[in-house]
């Protein structure tokens, strides 16, 4: 989807919005996840693959192995509402 507004205007959006604290937060949470998949199944079950959360985070899920699964990146994104 092409945008009117030169690229570099969104990129410092982007770099000053993912270094707030709660983003900072929600990224360390994601990663944390990533690490527990790779240590149960190992890297190249997830590699081009997402760490799907069954119950979000926002929606108050963790990331107990139980709520974690592989997913494919476009399925992942697919039922995602934002």
């Amino acid at each position: 989807m092409a945008s009117d507004r030169p690229i570099h205007h969104e990129t410092a959006y982007d770099r000053a919005h993912e270094a707030t604290p709660l983003e900072l937060k929600k990224r360390a949470a994601r990663g944390r996840a990533r690490y527990a998949m790779i240590k149960k199944y190992g890297e190249l079950a997830l590699r081009g693959k997402e760490v799907d959360h069954v119950k979000s985070l926002k929606g108050g899920g963790g990331n107990a192995l139980s709520n974690l699964r592989i997913r494919d990146p476009s399925e992942n994104r697919a039922d995602k509402s934002f």
